[in-house]
């Protein structure tokens, strides 16, 4: 389609996120190396486009067919994509998604760690 297209022809990571963005909204929520998701995830690695990605990533995960497309790159994620979902789903999850942030919070990194904790305290408090 049109979003689609634009989206291969675009070379500015920031509306390429946008159009990521609309693309996962239209149902695009496969994660694989160059899926629209993927992308998003993989600009929580970038200081300068990190806070672009995150609302976009917490407004998609509202819709339970896009959070559960987010669980499975948690085990291959970076430190920083760790971080960034983790803070996702403390405000996008559901009971389903304690039990991810609750690994987690048990990460070897210190800082994921602390960043599943809280994310367990806050989604714990909202449901």
């Amino acid at each position: 389609g049109l979003i689609e297209q634009a989206w291969k022809d675009e070379g500015k990571t920031s509306p390429r996120i946008s159009l990521a963005f609309a693309m996962v909204m239209l149902g695009r929520t496969e994660i694989s190396e160059f899926s629209p998701l993927q992308f998003l995830i993989n600009n929580l690695n970038s200081s300068a486009y990190k806070g672009e990605a995150l609302p976009f990533l917490t407004e998609l995960a509202r819709d339970s067919s896009t959070r559960k497309a987010l669980y499975a790159p948690l085990g291959s994620a970076t430190k920083d994509e760790k971080i960034g979902l983790a803070r996702v789903l403390a405000v996008s999850g559901d009971k389903e998604s304690l039990a991810y942030l609750e690994k987690l919070s048990r990460d070897t990194d210190l800082e994921v760690a602390q960043e599943g904790l809280r994310a367990v305290k806050n989604l714990q408090a909202r449901l």
